[in-house]
């Protein structure tokens, strides 16, 4: 028996992704099937405007692509010469080409030229993070030589083809000059957030050009975050829909895909945690209907599309010890209060039933202690960011929202052990079926 804590917006994989949107069968996604009320964008706003399909129909999915660079493969202009405005420029100049190579994805590679050239990408990526980082480059004979280079810009480190983290100048690849595409992948861990000094670090991806004055080119970058849970908050997904999660390598969701998990049922939230890390790109939510609705005689009067107050998909972490903890629900709508030239106002603040955790935060250990505090108050900063949190996951308690103090003030919690806190969780429902 342990607790899960996912804390902070930022380890969201949904949050950081370059796209997201339903899909049939295809890479990019198909015509959208969305609520003109409630978009896409709604899934993963940290708020409760939710996202709702646009019709009534059978395996609904969720498609999205983890890769958190911007214009990876530089395709994004839509044209040929064009500057790439995702990525910065240093030295040299950085151009969309057609004209060179056949690149390795799409129509267009990124032309490097000058001597000395340098473009980079600069990505903010949580401390602790398990992640890949994948790479083509394209080297010239008359001394275009291909670098490629991740830094820490937190700690100053590089990260080396081992897969560790060091302090003197590293590449992933260096000196590429052969007429030919090479490819290239590391598995890594972002260094912990001890080292970093910060919850979300600076991670720069660089590109560079030595040697001769010839061009050189790159393709098919991708820092891919692994994931290991999912969940789903303020659904109306009735009990016959199986929720199934899927990953591709290639993005290819008709038929190469792999099955990762069926997550189990819950009214209102649901979660489920992967066995272990999945280092796969693209990933799909599945909304199964094992129902044939042309069996119902009014199936829009019967049903009504799904809808998700919020979604998440991320690494989990697995704290040391299960704490103590008690659950309550408030039927209630929410009141806040403000006195203003000594009048006290009531006003609502919640349209819908919340749910709270408090939690006994308790450990054997100082040690245990503060990497718990750590954990939720910098990740969360400083519990103002919402959270998700599994009490036991033995069982399928879960609530995703901000922490705060419950008996005690935040000054207590950070020194004091077997503070009491409480998780206020977003509204329990937003969607009546």
């Amino acid at each position: 028996m342990s607790a899960i804590l996912i804390a902070g917006r930022a380890r969201n994989h949904l949050v950081r992704s370059q796209a997201l949107g339903q899909v049939s069968a295809s890479i990019p996604p198909a015509a959208s099937d969305e609520s003109a009320i409630y978009p896409i964008a709604g899934l993963c706003d940290g708020d409760t405007k939710p996202f709702q399909f646009g019709t009534l129909a059978a395996d609904r999915p969720i498609w999205v692509d983890v890769n958190a660079l911007a214009d990876p493969s530089f395709e994004d202009e839509g044209g040929d010469d064009l500057v790439p405005s995702a990525w910065t420029v240093k030295t040299g100049a950085l151009v969309t080409d057609d004209d060179g190579p056949t690149p390795i994805h799409g129509t267009y590679a990124g032309k490097l030229s000058g001597t000395g050239a340098v473009t980079y990408q600069v990505l903010y990526r949580p401390a602790g993070e398990a992640f890949s980082f994948d790479w083509s480059a394209y080297g010239n004979a008359d001394g275009g030589k291909c670098n490629v280079q991740i830094i820490n810009l937190e700690t100053g480190r590089y990260l080396k083809t081992d897969s560790t983290w060091s302090d003197s100048e590293e590449w992933l690849l260096k000196d590429w000059n052969t007429v030919d595409w090479t490819t290239g992948s590391v598995d890594a861990v972002l260094e912990s957030m001890t080292l970093c000094g910060t919850d979300l670090a600076r991670i720069m991806v660089r590109l560079s050009h030595s040697g001769g004055s010839g061009d050189i080119w790159f393709d098919a970058l991708c820092y891919r975050p692994h994931t290991d849970f999912v969940a789903i908050f303020g659904h109306n997904v009735p009990p016959h829909v199986e929720v199934k999660l899927y990953s591709s390598t290639t993005g290819a969701f008709g038929g190469e895909e792999t099955l990762r998990s069926t997550v189990t049922y819950e009214p209102r939230n649901m979660w489920e945690a992967l066995g272990s890390l999945i280092k796969d790109r693209y990933w799909m939510l599945k909304f199964a209907d094992e129902i044939d609705l042309d069996l119902l005689v009014e199936p829009d009067e019967a049903f009504v599309a799904i809808g998700i107050t919020e979604g998440f998909l991320g690494q989990k972490t697995t704290l040391r010890e299960a704490q103590q903890w008690d659950y309550g629900q408030n039927f209630t709508a929410d009141q806040g209060r403000s006195t203003i030239g000594g009048l006290t106002r009531i006003y609502q603040r919640n349209p819908a039933p919340v749910e709270g955790f408090s939690l006994n935060w308790e450990n054997t250990s100082a040690a245990g202690y503060e990497e718990l505090r750590d954990l939720v108050f910098y990740a969360s900063q400083l519990g103002a960011v919402k959270s998700v949190f599994v009490p036991d996951d033995t069982r399928r308690d879960i609530a995703y929202g901000c922490f705060g103090p419950d008996a005690a003030s935040a000054r207590n919690f950070l020194t004091v052990w077997g503070t009491p806190l409480r998780i206020e969780s977003m509204p329990a429902a937003i969607f009546v079926q």
